[in-house]
């Protein structure tokens, strides 16, 4: 059983990739998130446009990963 390119080879590829893509995000968002937020809260000014745009990002990754680990849920209960 050697491993092959086949269409079930890429479709298991894609879950790691965004996990990979998701975890890179987090950790810009939380070596971000205290500097931002310590310097917004000294100066007491508005958080910069980069933290809004992170935290967007966090948020729509989670949306995909949600529905994922629903589908994982699912099938583990019905056993298809």
């Amino acid at each position: 059983d050697t491993l092959r390119s086949t269409p079930d080879t890429c479709q298991g590829l894609l879950i790691p990739s965004i996990w990979a893509y998701k975890s890179l995000s987090l950790i810009l968002y939380t070596v971000n998130y205290p500097l931002d937020q310590g310097k917004s809260l000294k100066n007491k000014t508005d958080l910069p446009q980069q933290y809004h745009d992170y935290a967007k990002i966090w948020f729509w990754l989670g949306v995909p990963a949600f529905f994922a680990m629903s589908l994982v849920i699912v099938l583990m209960v019905f056993k298809p």
